[in-house]
């Protein structure tokens, strides 16, 4: 998972669990999930996937789709704006997507933040709200006078990978070629997440809150495995098993709980947590260990 730097625990969504909302999200994210990740180049689409493309795009966004090919953010767009109006609709999703600044168009833009595209149809404007403190820093990039240094700034900044909800409000255009602006409340964020191009559905709208309060109190640094999405078919199995073996392996206190408890993990995943200590060493210690055993992916995290 991406590295995410501690921050306060996130303002869920005001909803209600909704078992039917969620399945239908899911199986609908399912569809496209492999239209999400970077294509090659010369990625061909088969009959079944070109039709099932045109449906879901429809004609006149998928005609721009073939005709840029299998590098055009299309189908990354039609999926954020679908995100969006569900959210105004219903029980919003939890999404993983990347942030960046596209400035320089030429005319009226209604957010200097995008999330797909680059100066094309395929952008998907975004209005940040919530956890914005690495927004706002890189914002701060922009207003340097030394070019070599706002380089420098934005390489380290600009590069956003986050995780929030759409909250359903958007901007209508107001000026030739602005386009529409979606709110996205950002719960977490980090510049630390690889390639910064993820598009990842983390939680559909409408499932299960987490068990249990946040973790707020105790000790701090926890070792832990967390590679278990909750929408993953059988995924609290996996993590069940898991947690069986290092129980058979000597690690009593081994727990299960939810990514969401912890405000320091990404969503939403089962989160086994071997232990936990007051200090950073002795976790690292406890992961060695671990993997001398031949447990992988294991992981030290503060835990609040």
């Amino acid at each position: 998972q991406p590295v995410a730097d501690p921050q306060p625990v996130a303002d869920a969504p005001a909803s209600t669990a909704d078992p039917t909302n969620a399945a239908r999200v899911l199986a609908d994210y399912r569809r496209i999930e492999r239209f999400l990740a970077p294509q090659p180049e010369d990625a061909e689409l088969s009959a079944a996937d070109a039709e099932l493309l045109r449906e879901y795009l429809g004609e006149a966004r998928f005609a721009w789709y073939e005709s840029e090919g299998p590098q055009s953010d299309a189908i990354r767009q039609a999926w954020l704006e679908r995100m969006s109006a569900e959210a105004a609709a219903g029980p919003p999703s939890t999404l993983r997507l990347p942030l960046y600044p596209n400035v320089g168009w030429g005319c009226e833009v209604p957010s200097l933040w995008v999330a797909s595209g680059n100066f094309n149809p395929d952008v998907t404007f975004i209005l940040p709200v919530g956890e914005t403190a690495l927004i706002e820093r890189c914002e701060a990039c922009f207003d340097l006078d030394d070019g070599d240094l706002r380089e420098r700034c934005e390489t380290k900044h600009c590069s956003i990978q986050v995780e929030g909800h759409f909250t359903g409000n958007e901007t209508k255009p107001t000026e030739h070629c602005q386009g529409v602006a979606h709110e996205l409340h950002i719960d977490r964020a980090t510049t630390r997440g690889g390639s910064g191009r993820e598009y990842f559905l983390a939680l559909p709208g409408g499932a299960e809150a987490p068990e249990g309060p946040p973790l707020t109190d105790g000790p701090r640094w926890g070792v832990l495995f967390a590679n278990a999405f909750r929408k993953q078919e059988g995924a609290r199995a996996r993590a069940e098993a898991l947690q069986a073996r290092l129980v058979a392996k000597g690690h009593a206190a081994t727990q299960l709980l939810d990514s969401r408890r912890i405000s320091t993990l990404w969503c939403c995943s089962f989160a086994v947590v071997v232990d936990r200590f007051d200090d950073e060493k002795a976790a690292r210690a406890l992961a060695k260990t671990l993997g001398r055993e031949g447990f992988t992916g294991v992981l030290v995290r503060t835990l609040y």
